[in-house]
């Protein structure tokens, strides 16, 4: 019978992004659900003038208004088509999926080793899982695969997946592949649970069936492999005093390279906390030196992030504007022609540069005398922790870092999120108070 219009969701077309030298922008397919907006582009490029919103055709004076109208049509009628045929219940993923035309009827009867394969690669494509997470990931699924045809099990369907089959799987790892590491073994495991999980979730398998299958975990904190935010569950941070100890180094310091480690440490520190990877990939296209902002789509989760430049910020820039290494990359970390949609390659670029930073950072570290290691990251810290105490809201800095959701920047800053509500009720609020509240002094590690 299909599915309730009311239950589908609209599609409109929408302009995104800034136009081009001739003034067009692209046309994209827009899907909302739960507040959630999708996109996809149409790869048609318009200037506004001959766009008619209302209406949602292109106007009859652009001379080739027929062709591309019903271009339109055909484009929006084949998404619409899936959504009505779709056996599943429409979640943003699967909403995704589909508009993506990814989707591969991820209903009860789908083979569940492809259910799970699929679902790995949405996770990635949206940004949940970094490369080198997915690809393992990828790996483990083949490795359940090559253990079913080995026992020669029938592949099971979404539906019929159970408990005592993912057991097999896991004593078969361990007595037959002779794995010893509890920590190893749940890896492999984790992309199988969590597809179960999410079968279970869209109402595709018994609640109760993936509830036994996710106690396969060895029991070692398997949060660890439900890619949360990894490398941001401990919280460590300058001071405004220390970040210029930090800056004192660089006239102590005669290496190029080890300024350039400076410089992109700093640099992390004055335009809000961008990560490693996005420092590394930063493009000089990616820069309004007029307008003082940074456009980015970050590496991390492919959204488009825009920063405001300080003054600080831009004195870095305008130096590596003046040394003109390089004609596409700001600090020169990649070769001007390097290819940023191999995956594979720049995953493990980006590892060996930031390998290469942590030993600089690492000897300064302990000329400071702080009581952890130096890494990259801790600018990224030392920004937020510094936004929150002066009190910046934090669906703000959520923003600035570019985290999926301010829910992240609330768990991972929460005992400094106290702090700036505390001083937020005594300056704000008409209340008295005898004595402040106690707060956690700076420089303290949350973990």
């Amino acid at each position: 019978m299909g599915k309730v219009k009311s239950d589908i969701p609209r599609g409109r077309f929408v302009f995104r992004n800034g136009p081009n030298p001739s003034g067009e922008r692209a046309l994209n397919i827009q899907y909302v659900l739960d507040s959630v907006p999708v996109y996809r582009s149409t790869g048609i490029f318009l200037h506004p003038d001959n766009w008619n919103a209302a209406k949602q055709e292109v106007r009859a004076k652009c001379p080739d208004a027929t062709r591309l109208n019903k271009k339109l049509a055909a484009f929006k009628s084949k998404i619409d088509s899936e959504l009505q045929a779709c056996d599943d219940i429409i979640t943003v993923e699967v909403l995704r999926a589909i508009v993506k035309g990814d989707y591969n009827n991820m209903g009860k009867d789908t083979n569940f080793v492809d259910f799970a394969d699929k679902y790995n690669e949405m996770r990635y494509e949206n940004g949940k899982l970094s490369y080198s997470t997915y690809y393992n990931a990828q790996l483990s699924i083949r490795n359940f695969r090559k253990f079913l045809a080995e026992k020669k099990i029938p592949e099971p369907r979404v539906s019929n997946v159970t408990a005592s089959l993912i057991e097999k799987y896991k004593e078969y790892n361990m007595n037959e592949k002779h794995m010893t590491s509890k920590d190893a073994i749940n890896k492999k495991l984790a992309p199988i649970i969590l597809a179960a999980r999410y079968a279970s979730d869209n109402g595709l398998l018994d609640a109760r069936v993936a509830t036994l299958i996710g106690q396969s975990y060895f029991d070692i904190n398997s949060r660890q492999y439900e890619g949360k935010e990894a490398d941001e569950r401990i919280v460590r941070f300058l001071t405004e005093d220390q970040i210029n100890e930090f800056r004192s180094f660089y006239d102590v310091t005669t290496d190029v390279r080890r300024h350039r480690v400076m410089d992109i440490f700093l640099f992390s520190y004055y335009a809000c906390g961008l990560r490693v990877s996005d420092l590394i990939t930063l493009e000089w296209s990616q820069i309004d030196m007029e307008k003082r902002e940074l456009v980015k789509k970050i590496v991390k989760t492919k959204k488009r992030l825009r920063i405001p430049l300080c003054d600080e910020a831009l004195d870095i820039l305008k130096k590596y504007q003046t040394l003109d290494k390089n004609t596409r990359f700001v600090f020169n970390c990649l070769p001007e022609d390097f290819n940023l949609a191999d995956a594979a390659k720049l995953d493990m670029t980006l590892k060996a540069k930031n390998r290469n930073f942590q030993t600089s950072l690492r000897a300064w570290g302990e000329r400071m005398k702080l009581p952890y290691t130096l890494t990259m990251h801790v600018a990224r810290h030392s920004f937020a922790v510094q936004a929150l105490n002066n009190g910046m809201d934090v669906h703000m800095i959520s923003t600035l870092l570019g985290h999926s959701t301010s829910s992240i920047t609330e768990r991972v800053y929460a005992k400094f999120l106290n702090k700036t509500l505390d001083n937020a009720v005594i300056e704000k609020m008409p209340f008295k108070f005898s004595a402040k509240p106690g707060c956690i002094n700076d420089g303290d590690v949350v973990s």
